[in-house]
């Protein structure tokens, strides 16, 4: 019954993960093309910033979801 515990955890902690990542990555992409529109940013930095922040949420999604026991 332990394992079950513990996989309700892990699927607890990953939907918050998941929720947390695709609200960041909706606002700040929703940020970009404002910016986009706007001409305060020039194409080729708009897609660096995305490409950017593509890698850093997956980076961040490496982190373990249980402790280390």
């Amino acid at each position: 019954l332990r394992g079950l515990v513990t996989l309700r955890v892990l699927g607890m902690r990953l939907l918050k993960r998941i929720h947390g990542n695709f609200g960041f990555i909706v606002g700040f992409n929703s940020a970009l093309i404002a910016a986009g529109l706007c001409g305060a940013i020039s194409a080729s930095t708009l897609a660096l910033l995305h490409n950017a922040s593509t890698v850093a949420v997956s980076a961040g999604c490496m982190r373990p979801l249980l402790d280390g026991k």
